[in-house]
């Protein structure tokens, strides 16, 4: 009886991934057409040559989501690290004010600029560049969306400000203080 049971759940264990398998097969093959279109098609040295310059643009699209993760991570990599490594202070306000530079910045570029504008050059734009799926293929952006989107930012910043370990780090002599042989004190 005991095993019975067992060998059923297994199968419809299995049944349930052969599903998955099955459901994520046009997923898989999405993706290989992306990595080949993105690694193999575009190209952005290739001026005279449209339909590589517009695939490389459009390997430039963004979701919302992941321009929301992109600031975070450059504002980590580019202000709180650097700051660590020099034993810098780096405070929350500072890390929100460069976080919404940039914000601002890419914010502008994605509303201003189209990914049908093929003289776009990323490398000229640097930390400005931006491009959003939605604005190519869907409605647009709503500013719903963008307020979510730095509502995010700023918890991100503020979990991240809130560990404890992650505390101790970000305010260097405070640490060095608190570490301090006696005879110094």
């Amino acid at each position: 009886m005991l095993l019975s049971s067992i060998s059923n759940s297994f199968v419809s264990a299995r049944e349930s991934v052969d599903e998955v398998v099955l459901f994520r097969q046009p997923i898989l093959q999405t993706v290989q057409r992306q990595w080949y279109f993105k690694n193999i098609v575009a190209s952005g040295t290739a001026r005279r040559d449209e339909f590589r310059r517009r695939a490389y643009i459009l390997s430039k699209l963004q979701s919302v989501s992941a321009w929301r993760g992109k600031i975070v991570d450059d504002v980590i990599s580019e202000l709180i690290v650097p700051s660590l490594n020099r034993k810098t202070r780096i405070t929350l306000r500072d890390v929100k004010t460069r976080a919404r530079q940039l914000f601002d910045q890419q914010l502008a570029f994605a509303r201003a600029n189209s990914p049908t504008d093929l003289t776009l050059q990323p490398s000229k734009h640097k930390e400005s560049f931006a491009l959003f799926y939605d604005n190519h293929y869907g409605k647009g952006v709503s500013d719903e969306e963008i307020e979510r989107a730095w509502a995010e930012i700023e918890a991100a910043f503020d979990n991240l400000f809130g560990l404890g370990a992650v505390k101790n780090c970000l305010s260097p002599l405070t640490t060095l203080w608190r570490s301090a042989p006696s005879a110094f004190l």
